[in-house]
C-alpha cells in the first residue's frame, strides 16, 4: 500500500512539473493558420475512395514487383535502377496519386494522397521530391493534424535520409505540443 501511495505522489509531482513548461511552449507556439477539410459525401466520397484505393493497389503492385535495396529483385528491377519501364510505372503511380490529390483538393483523402505520395518518392530514392510534397502539404493542411503528420515526416527525412540533424530538428520541433497533458495515475493500474 506504502508503495502505490509513493507512486502516487511521484506521478502528482511528476505531473505539476511536466504540465507547467508544456503549457508555457505551447502559448509560446505560433499557431498555424487554420484550414478546414472540405467534407464530401455520397456518390463523389464513394469515387473519392476507389480513386485512392486504386492508387494504393498500384503503389503495392509496383513495390511487389520493383523491390528497393539489395535485398529484393535483380539489379533491373529495383526501384531505383530507373530502366524505362520502371520509369513509366513510377509515374503511373505518382499520376493515380496526383489525381486524387487534384480532384479531391482539400478533403482528407487528399491529405492521405499527398502523405503516400511523399513516402513514395522516398521509397524511390527521391528524397528532394518527397520533401517538396510533405511541405505542400504542412502548408496546405496547415491547423489540421496533416499538417503535424507532414512535419514529422519532414524531420524523419532530414534526420535518416539527409542527414541534417539540425533541420530534421526544426521540423520535428513545429509538430504543436498539447496544450493540456494529463499523466495516468498510476494506482489506477494497480487495482486488479
Amino acid at each position: 500500500m506504502r508503495r502505490i501511495l509513493k507512486i502516487r505522489l511521484l506521478f502528482a509531482a511528476a505531473s505539476l512539473f511536466v504540465q507547467l513548461p508544456v503549457r508555457a511552449l505551447a502559448q509560446e507556439q505560433q499557431p498555424s493558420q487554420l484550414v478546414s477539410l472540405r467534407q464530401i459525401y455520397g456518390k463523389e466520397l464513394e469515387e473519392a475512395r476507389q480513386a485512392i484505393d486504386r492508387a494504393d493497389l498500384m503503389r503495392a503492385d509496383f513495390e511487389s514487383q520493383y523491390r528497393s535495396g539489395a535485398s529484393g529483385g535483380s539489379e533491373s528491377q529495383r526501384a531505383g535502377s530507373r530502366s524505362p519501364q520502371v520509369t513509366s510505372d513510377a509515374g503511373n503511380v505518382v499520376a493515380a496519386y496526383t489525381d486524387v490529390i487534384d480532384g479531391y483538393s482539400g478533403t482528407e483523402i487528399a491529405a492521405y494522397a499527398g502523405a503516400r505520395l511523399s513516402g513514395f518518392f522516398k521509397y524511390l530514392g527521391d528524397v528532394d521530391k518527397a520533401v517538396e510534397q510533405a511541405e505542400g502539404a504542412a502548408r496546405q493542411y496547415a491547423g489540421t493534424t496533416y499538417e503535424a503528420k507532414a512535419h514529422f515526416e519532414l524531420g524523419v527525412l532530414y534526420l535518416q535520409n539527409k542527414k541534417d540533424s539540425e533541420e530534421g530538428a526544426k521540423w520535428l520541433m513545429k509538430i504543436p505540443m498539447p496544450t493540456d497533458v494529463n499523466l495516468v495515475d498510476a494506482a489506477h493500474y494497480n487495482q486488479a
